[in-house]
């Protein structure tokens, strides 16, 4: 996406914004450099953070209006686009260098013009007029990696969202209803257990998959991601009920005790993950090996030391069981 910034007289200067395959741009969050996340931007929000920027009273306005999926922060368009408003201020910078350079053409000619009517003579007059010359380049953008990427669309606006975490706001709109992140992004991870197996693919199609983190561990990637998506669910529901934030994690076992009295998890749809708990355990604590305890908890028909092969069957089965119980949760949660 490219906008045009026009100056005074023919000065103008062009402004890229950077957007990945699906049109969407990546933002950050002004309170915390490590939230990043893609929204689609419109021609006229890009111009409306250009006018802000050469119009400070514009800014006001914009101070308020969306919100960091992360944290909730809540600013105005420019303050999110770290990345953007470098570019814009280089080209802003440039801009103001094409006036420059104008009037500095113009006393170049002036110049030209004493030293052929002036220039030389008994005093030997001259004058000359330089210039420092000065480039303006956009700083590179570190992408988060697509491995962890969730899709999410907001109930209430549609607005598509591409997070790299554990989400509680929409950008454009506000809160979120708690159970809404974690089925967005259960549906994301069961998308992705739809695509083929990679030695079904061509060769082109596999390697453009590879590169953007979408087969990599695709199978054991739905144990730890599905659960931790259902466990940011629950936190959220604990930090509410408590009223503050919990700075510790919460071991798997101790969520029924610790939301006694505001939600009720004894039910069939916790207890069928506790295998799959001690698989997530086993590959992101152990190495992603089978050993004792993990063929002692499960059912799992692996040798020990083996690495953990999960099929797409039971990858399915485990989204599904998780999508069950985030339902269990939403039920007994106040509208």
């Amino acid at each position: 996406m490219t906008y045009l910034a026009r100056g005074r007289g023919d000065s103008k200067v062009s402004i890229s914004v950077d957007t990945d395959d699906e049109g969407l741009v990546l933002l950050g969050c002004p309170g915390d450099v490590r939230h990043k996340f893609k929204v689609r931007l419109q021609e006229d929000d890009i111009e409306a953070a250009v006018r802000s920027r050469l119009q400070p009273s514009l800014l006001g306005a914009t101070r308020s209006g969306h919100w960091c999926p992360y944290c909730g922060y809540e600013s105005g368009l420019l303050r999110f686009t770290p990345f953007l408003k470098a570019r814009i201020e280089a080209a802003l910078a440039e801009l103001e260098d094409q006036v420059d350079r104008a009037a500095v053409e113009q006393l170049r000619g002036t110049a030209r013009e004493f030293n052929r009517r002036v220039g030389g003579g008994a005093l030997g007059l001259r004058v000359d007029v330089t210039a420092p010359t000065r480039s303006y380049r956009s700083r590179a953008i570190r992408q988060p990696s697509e491995a962890t990427r969730l899709d999410l669309v907001c109930a209430r606006c549609g607005e598509r969202h591409a997070i790299y975490g554990r989400a509680g706001f929409c950008w454009w709109c506000g809160p979120l209803a708690p159970t809404q992140t974690a089925k967005e992004g259960l549906r994301s991870l069961t998308a992705r257990l739809q695509l083929p197996n990679r030695e079904d693919l061509p060769e082109t199609i596999g390697s453009y998959l590879e590169d953007h983190g979408l087969h990599e561990a695709l199978e054991t990637d739905v144990y730890v991601y599905g659960l931790s998506l259902v466990e940011a669910l629950l936190l959220a529901v604990h930090e509410e009920a408590i009223g503050e934030e919990v700075a510790k994690p919460v071991n798997w076992i101790k969520w029924p005790e610790l939301l006694r009295g505001v939600i009720d998890l004894s039910c069939p749809e916790w207890d069928s993950l506790a295998p799959a708990v001690h698989i997530r355990n086993s590959i992101v604590h152990r190495g992603a090996r089978v050993d004792a305890r993990l063929l002692q908890n499960t059912e799992i028909h692996q040798q020990r030391g083996e690495r953990i092969r999960i099929d797409r069957g039971a990858a399915a089965d485990h989204l599904a069981a998780l999508e069950r119980l985030v339902e269990v949760v939403d039920r007994q949660l106040p509208i």
